[in-house]
């Protein structure tokens, strides 16, 4: 075989992305090798599949043909190397996982932590991303996502992880102050802080154990689209807010804020991954999925105890 797998790869790459720049940061190696590595595969077959200079990058058309045929050899070979890690006891190689900041802070390296000491044979990459990625372009294995989109790109698969409410909470020093809300219409009258959204709502749609919905206007003392500087002011006694349960657990355990008419929370949603369909085979992608869904779901649970 003239050609190299690897040099396949790199060429698919370098066409995806039209710009060896971002083609080998996306590998993950140097732009010159990625260049050296090209060349040598046209050198092999003996034609010319790209057009390149300080300005335009062209793809022949042969260069074209040439970069289907190649993703469908890259392709078996990652479902052939599947199979053989498939049939190990013991997972290893390496996920590349993208989630949102706090998520990653809140959750995601511990879990990721203690799921690299009990399998240390893996390399895990944890990128902490707030835009939703592109997982092929990127070259992303698993990407956490808080609610569902719509997958636009059929490749795509998800996997519900965990459910998730938002729930009521403000600081010991603010009850001190300005007294505890007794019931839901209280909220309206109290100083609020809301993390800053695509739509902007200045609303709170709540459920209750009864299954009653409210929406409240709020007006608040303090927008800001950090989910830190959300908890940073309530903990000061800044106003009262609405946070995922899993983002202020930490705070209500150690008693900087506390969870304020409880039988009141947001509409559940979930927390899920997105893949591409190709990557749910390996045993290291199985097992670390599964690990992560029963450690999101033992930690929803102890913060209902």
């Amino acid at each position: 075989m003239k050609c190299d797998l690897n040099d396949m790869l790199y060429f698919v790459y370098a066409v995806d992305h039209q710009s060896y720049t971002s083609a080998a940061k996306a590998l993950g190696v140097s732009k010159s090798l990625l260049s050296r590595r090209i060349a040598a595969l046209e050198e092999a077959l003996g034609v010319r599949l790209l057009q390149r200079s300080t300005r335009r990058f062209n793809v022949t058309d042969i260069g074209v043909k040439f970069a289907e045929q190649c993703r469908l050899t890259v392709q078996q070979a990652q479902i052939a190397e599947d199979l053989v890690s498939n049939a190990l006891a013991y997972p290893s190689g390496r996920l590349r996982i993208a989630a949102p900041v706090m998520m990653t802070e809140e959750f995601m390296a511990p879990i990721v932590c203690r799921f690299i000491q009990k399998y240390p044979e893996v390399e895990i990459e944890l990128l902490a991303i707030n835009h939703e990625v592109d997982l092929t372009a990127e070259g992303i294995d698993i990407a956490i996502r808080p609610e569902p989109l719509p997958l636009r790109n059929s490749s795509l698969h998800l996997k519900p992880l965990s459910i998730d409410h938002q729930i009521l909470v403000c600081s010991p020093s603010y009850i001190d102050h300005y007294g505890l809300p007794n019931q839901i219409a209280d909220l309206q009258r109290h100083a609020t802080i809301i993390k800053k959204s695509d739509d902007n709502n200045r609303q709170w749609r709540l459920i209750n154990l009864h299954k009653e919905k409210v929406t409240l206007n709020v007006t608040p003392c303090l927008i800001t689209n950090n989910m830190r500087a959300v908890i940073h002011a309530a903990v000061a006694g800044i106003g009262i807010t609405c946070l995922p349960r899993i983002a202020c657990a930490d705070a209500i355990t150690a008693g900087k804020l506390v969870h304020i008419l409880p039988e009141w929370t947001s509409e559940p949603h979930s927390i899920h991954a997105v893949y591409e369909s190709k990557r749910g085979q390996t045993l290291l992608f199985k097992t670390f999925m599964d690990y992560l869904s029963q450690s999101l779901n033992e930690l929803r649970f102890m913060q209902k105890a």
